[in-house]
């Protein structure tokens, strides 16, 4: 009999629990201590699912669970473990092993979503942006300040897979920091990668755009790409040879290196003028990649940064987080950590389910679907059907219904630019990361209110999905 959601949750945290133990016994002793009462596991997957749940305060989340899931929590040990330093030293070394292991998971079964571009085969991208939250109403305010400021985090998004990362909490609501700082600090303290393998673009907005901290993390292999300040003066530049025939790098405008005298060195950057024709802007990006990246790459890179943006909006909007949990700074890091994971298995979930839509090969489960779908068909070709094995022509696929919305999106674009006068970079409806649906979410949330399997969650994602017949 197949486990319920909950279970399966509980397994991959064990999981990364045993890898983060098992890669340094050493170190674990400082973070890993027995609990009876209250398990480092049971912890994990306590404050994820207050992430996931439709709950508004923790004092709501222990009744709920003691009410409807049969939870012996008690109210003490949660709010303790909250707010304890070794508790977070502890997901300190977890979290990023549940990221790795869902990563794998995506990856094996080749959900790429810049895979099809060949020039990021070497590369990992990820996006940072910061992430403000109200902060919680006992918050005190720093010495002269009036107003309280928001909570804040740093995190970043995976172009490859979507999954989401926690990077730092900028902001407890007690005092406003600068983002650029804290990015800083989580480059010389090696945070930013999170057990990534390649050479790692970090795309950011302009506030990281400090040309010395450009160069010492190109030195370490990490390329940072953002946005260019009004304010910056060249000394030298020096135009860059480029493929103006390649479809790629339509709406480009110039390409060249950028000289800096830093320290009495001169320091090479990489300008791409570029201007959006749907915006009808012209940006200027900054970065230190290599020329043999073409700059139509870069101006992509860079614009699909947006998608941070609705994973912020996912948890703020679907996942009802738009207030700190305490004031302290152990029990913001616990929460942007139980954030991050909520994110991520739902979006391991819904990626699951859009690979099913995608390789539906089995010639009799298809013909199930014809058979239940709006199209009619003679009993011949229902007969063709089932004398092969090969997916033909007759035999619809499903797709998800946002991929029919996106498709719609795609279309207008390109008739809008098209009676501009100009066209799109095919570049823009490659491997595009789909925002986590609402319907998912609830979907989730449903199958851990009623104990639901796997299984079930799989079967009632793919409702949000239609027949496609060849020619539709």
């Amino acid at each position: 009999m197949e486990e319920d959601i909950q279970i399966t949750l509980r397994q991959h945290i064990e999981k990364a629990y045993q890898n983060a133990f098992d890669e340094d016994p050493q170190k674990g002793r400082g973070w890993q201590r027995k609990c009876d009462k209250f398990s480092d596991v049971d912890f994990i997957l306590r404050i994820i699912l207050r992430a996931l749940l439709p709950v508004f305060s923790g004092e709501a989340f222990v009744q709920h669970c003691q009410q409807n899931l049969n939870d012996e929590i008690s109210r003490s040990n949660f709010f303790l473990a909250n707010t304890s330093p070794r508790r977070v030293r502890m997901l300190d070394r977890v979290m990023p092993l549940i990221l790795r292991n869902l990563r794998r998971l995506l990856l094996k079964l080749k959900i790429n979503h810049i895979g099809e571009i060949d020039y990021l085969e070497r590369y990992d991208c990820v996006a940072f942006d910061g992430h403000c939250i109200k902060p919680a109403c006992h918050t005190k305010l720093a010495e002269g300040l009036k107003n309280k400021v928001n909570s804040c985090f740093i995190m970043g998004m995976d172009y490859r897979t979507g999954l989401v990362m926690p990077l730092k909490v900028l902001s407890t609501g007690f005092k406003k920091r600068h983002e650029a700082p804290c990015l800083v600090e989580a480059c010389e303290a090696n945070e930013m990668r999170w057990g990534l393998r390649y050479n790692q673009i970090s795309i950011y907005d302009r506030a990281v755009s400090s040309l010395d901290f450009l160069v010492k993390e190109h030195r370490k292999s990490h390329y940072l790409l953002t946005r260019e300040k009004k304010t910056v003066t060249w000394d030298k530049t020096v135009s860059i040879n480029w493929d103006r025939q390649d479809p790629i790098n339509r709406n480009v405008i110039s390409d060249s290196y950028c000289y800096k005298l830093i320290d009495d060195e001169l320091c090479r950057f990489r300008i791409v003028e570029y201007s959006d024709p749907i915006k009808r802007k012209v940006y200027r990006y900054l970065s230190c990649l290599p020329d043999k990246m073409p700059p139509g790459v870069i101006a992509e890179l860079y614009r699909r940064r947006w998608q941070i943006e609705k994973t912020y909006d996912n948890s703020k909007n679907s996942l009802f987080e738009q207030k700190a949990w305490g004031t302290s700074q152990e029990t913001h890091k616990v929460q942007m950590y139980a954030i991050v994971s909520a994110m991520n298995f739902i979006r391991y979930f819904q990626e699951i389910n859009l690979w099913d839509l995608e390789h539906q090969l089995d010639s009799s489960n298809d013909l199930n679907k014809i058979k239940k779908s709006t199209k009619k068909i003679s009993h011949e070709e229902k007969d063709e059907i089932k004398s092969t094995t090969i997916t033909s022509s007759l035999i619809p696929k499903r797709i998800h219904l946002s991929q029919i919305k996106r498709e719609k999106r795609f279309q207008k674009e390109i008739d809008y630019v098209k009676n501009l006068g100009g066209s799109l970079s095919p570049l823009r409806y490659v491997g595009n990361l789909m925002r986590l649906t609402e319907f998912c979410v609830r979907t989730v949330q449903n199958a851990i209110l009623s104990s639901r399997t796997v299984s079930w969650l799989r079967i009632q994602l793919k409702l949000q999905s239609r027949p496609r017949w060849a020619g539709d």
